[in-house]
């Protein structure tokens, strides 16, 4: 397993409800990267990452951020959540040109401004699927996958049901 996939599945329980709660309040499809730039401040305000050199840092923030896409994926499989490419409604690039200091680093504000702006293309989009798909037992941590499935965010497979916080 790799360093940023432990790093990132040893803050899920606390960073998996955030990405979903964040997800499920929205009016509109969200950008898969703001939320990969949030997991990857979590991370980094976890861990003691200083003594990395700049291109490991930016190793393991793509290794988080295709982390929490491979969950996102899994979340799709379940039905709980709809992964799209399209453009991205305005209102997330409403912020990124204001003069307050939001809770993201610079850097990260600036890959969001690149990645956001009006020209920059489709990106890819989550959005809860319209009946839930067991989304409020995902939020709260209490969701039961099928048999035979990936039931967590190192992808483990079980051969009987069991519950993502028993992982």
């Amino acid at each position: 397993m790799a360093e940023h996939t432990r790093m990132v599945d040893s803050i899920l329980d606390d960073v998996l409800p955030d990405v979903l709660n964040t997800v499920y309040g929205l009016p509109e499809p969200m950008p898969v990267i703001r939320l990969a730039e949030s997991v990857w401040t979590a991370c980094a305000e976890a861990f003691y990452l200083d003594e990395l050199d700049p291109t490991a840092v930016t190793r393991w923030r793509e290794g988080v951020g295709a982390d929490l896409r491979r969950l996102l994926g899994e979340l799709a499989e379940f039905g709980a959540v709809e992964l799209t490419v399209a453009q991205p409604d305005p209102m997330y690039r409403a912020d990124l040109d204001s003069d307050e200091p939001g809770p993201l680093s610079p850097d990260a504000w600036d890959r969001l401004r690149a990645a956001l702006a009006p020209d920059a293309g489709p990106v890819e989009l989550v959005s809860i699927r319209p009946a839930g798909g067991g989304i409020s037992n995902a939020i709260s941590g209490r969701e039961t996958w099928p048999s035979g499935t990936a039931c967590c965010w190192t992808g483990c497979l079980t051969t009987t049901p069991m519950t993502c916080s028993t992982r």
